[in-house]
């Protein structure tokens, strides 16, 4: 069975991304953390091919943030796979 979810040559990957993200995204994670909105939110997660900005297990919900780092092709085709 294939491994979707955080995959382990992906690690790197998303240390550096929660490392080095946006203010928006820091913003938004003080909000998110903690469940203090009632429910387990996860910071760069690991979809698949995709690392997203926030995911919630509970509804399967994706939260991109846009900005300069997201290529637009790449988030249509993101969009359409998910």
């Amino acid at each position: 069975m294939t491994q979707v979810f955080n995959k382990k040559n992906d690690t790197i990957k998303r240390q550096i991304l929660r490392n080095n993200n946006p203010t928006c995204e820091r913003q938004l994670w003080a909000h998110l953390k903690n469940k203090q909105l009632g429910f387990r939110f996860r910071r760069q997660f690991g979809i698949g091919p995709y690392v997203v900005d926030f995911y919630c297990p509970k509804f399967r919900l994706v939260v991109e943030i846009d900005g300069p780092s997201h290529d637009i092709k790449d988030d249509v085709i993101r969009q359409t796979q998910i």
